[in-house]
């Protein structure tokens, strides 16, 4: 099974390095009740495309937090506290805040662009909260 994922995880970093997205760091360590906050930079190109972040917690599929597209608000996902996230964009940048984190915030968080029905992902970045 750890095989199927890391094909995967695979064929999405090879994409992602095909749009031009860049995500950093690669890991966060947060301390519990902390603001954090992931960044990602695109390509002014894809600033009319939809931005999407999701979060693969564990060995888990992965889920959806937030969509956005420049020209509406953004959705957040229904299984997401509204007040807990905050979402900045610009033309070449994306940003997600998760306002104190919770300890089962950790997990690996993606940014991504829709490009023709199809979302390519970042590399992503590992998020581990302690106490």
């Amino acid at each position: 099974m750890a095989q199927v994922w890391i094909l995967i995880l695979w064929h999405f970093l090879n994409f992602a390095q095909a749009v031009d997205l860049y995500q950093k760091p690669s890991f966060i360590l947060a301390k519990l009740g902390e603001t954090v906050t992931f960044h990602c930079t695109f390509a002014k190109k894809h600033s009319a495309e939809s931005m999407v972040w999701y979060k693969q917690p564990g060995a888990q599929i992965l889920q959806n937090i937030v969509v956005q597209s420049p020209l509406m608000e953004a959705i957040i996902s229904s299984e997401y506290n509204k007040s807990h996230l905050k979402l900045e964009r610009t033309k070449t940048n994306i940003s997600f805040s998760i306002l104190h984190a919770a300890k089962d915030d950790g997990g690996l968080y993606f940014c991504g662009v829709v490009v023709m029905k199809t979302t390519e992902f970042s590399t992503g970045t590992f998020l581990a909260v302690f106490i």
